[in-house]
């Protein structure tokens, strides 16, 4: 079961990943280049999310007028924890393909970073680990990519 539940985890982060890549070209190699840059704030960053949204998704919900907000708050979150991984797994291709043979091309560092990450997450202890440092640096990443890219727009008043 555990296997099936893997198999259909890989192929639907395969097509998330490779649409990302289509739909936002410039965007989905910022963030994974993010984590490059600065990863241990990356981490950081993505820990406090990790657990610090669901918490005020908790206080949200304590109130009538704020279960609207924590419901919506709760979706963005779930989607947002799903579309991190796709980050991370790019940056681990970009770094593995750059080893071995040179490469840029962004989709296949996403395949060969996906097999990988999939790969290790199916070893028990490692696997688990490694999913939560995984969601923690993507959710970090998007978060500080986002940030910057708003600071940018900000001083060039577009925004």
């Amino acid at each position: 079961m555990k296997l099936l539940a893997a198999m259909v985890s890989f192929a639907s982060t395969l097509v998330l990943g490779l649409l990302l890549l289509r739909i936002y070209p410039a965007f989905t190699p910022r963030v994974a280049s993010m984590i490059q840059e600065k990863p241990w704030a990356v981490l950081g960053v993505g820990g406090l999310l990790l657990f610090g949204v669901p918490l005020l998704i908790l206080l949200c919900m304590v109130s009538v007028l704020g279960i609207p907000i924590g419901l919506m708050l709760a979706a963005m979150y779930v989607v947002t924890l799903y579309l991190g991984r796709v980050f991370v797994v790019l940056w681990v291709g970009q770094r593995l393909l750059r080893l071995v043979s040179g490469s840029s091309s962004a989709a296949w560092a996403f395949v060969t970073g996906l097999v990988t990450y999939f790969i290790l997450s199916l070893v028990p202890v490692v696997g688990a680990l490694l999913t939560l440092a995984t969601i923690a640096a993507g959710l970090g990443a998007i978060l500080m990519t986002k940030k910057e890219l708003v600071v940018k727009l900000r001083e060039e008043h577009v925004v």
